[in-house]
């Protein structure tokens, strides 16, 4: 798997898990967004899981997560996601 784009339509959708894939643009992250409900993903081993902002990017985007590849999510740590990102989200950033 390449791509995200399938699994807006899932807005139910609370655990997703798709480890060792080949997802490699940060873009894709994007299209989880609507994802309203999602509380655990899982990327580890996705070539974007290796970027060096991934994790703070991600939390930027989702919220709601609870727990990201494994690891649970504390409070503080979408407070550094949100300093990280707000106002600054251009592609030179997320490359």
């Amino acid at each position: 798997m390449e791509s995200l784009g399938e699994f807006p339509e899932l807005r139910s959708l609370m655990e997703l898990y798709i480890g060792n894939n080949k997802i490699s643009d940060s873009n894709q992250i994007k299209s989880l967004a609507a994802l309203n409900k999602l509380i655990i993903l899982d990327l580890s081993g996705n070539p974007i899981s290796k970027e060096e902002s991934y994790r703070y990017y991600t939390l930027f985007l989702l919220k709601k997560l609870k727990v990201l590849d494994g690891i649970s999510i504390e409070s503080p740590e979408h407070q550094l996601a949100k300093e990280h990102f707000t106002g600054r989200l251009t592609d030179e950033i997320l490359r």
